[in-house]
């Protein structure tokens, strides 16, 4: 089966969304959610929709990344005609970690520096205590180390994005 992108808005969240998390969860299937920020729709509101989702589903495990247009597609070439493109030299470095377009909202810093935010809150740990089953199970370990290197990279402070130090 072909992978599939679901974009989800805070207004779908109570559908399709809610019923797909229910049945993974039911099937002791382990999962992680995969978020892109940065798209024209959305408006500051995404961000706390998202990690309200998260937490009352209790979601496992998730990442938050940036849009990152590659070149060549449609959407790079239309953010490019509307000097939306902020370095086009190094767009392919850090894809999803680095703000590399103009946001229809805010700024590349303001938006980085939200999905910081989002990795400290989400792998803070009253987040990960309230998210995460207990006892510890085979099925979960892996859910429970993701979440501690997560926490430690998201805590890392490092100047780039990519939470790596360097």
């Amino acid at each position: 089966m072909a992978n599939r992108l679901l974009i989800i808005q805070p207004s779908y969240y109570r559908s399709k969304a809610d019923r797909t998390v229910f049945k993974v969860r039911r099937h002791g299937i382990s999962y992680s959610l995969n978020f892109i920020f940065g798209w024209d729709f959305e408006t500051g509101g995404a961000f706390p929709a998202t990690l309200n989702f998260l937490q009352d589903h209790k979601v496992p495990v998730a990442c938050f990344n940036i849009l990152t247009p590659d070149k060549g597609t449609p959407l790079y070439d239309r953010l490019q005609s509307e000097t939306r493109i902020l370095n086009h030299r190094e767009i392919d470095r850090w894809p999803g970690q680095l703000c590399y377009i103009k946001p229809a909202y805010g700024s590349a810093a303001e938006l980085e520096q939200t999905i910081r935010k989002m990795y400290r809150d989400f792998y803070s740990l009253p987040s990960i205590v309230s998210r995460m089953p207990l006892p510890v199970t085979r099925a979960s370990i892996a859910s429970w180390v993701i979440n501690h290197s997560q926490r430690r990279m998201a805590h890392a402070g490092g100047a780039n994005s990519n939470f790596d130090g360097y």
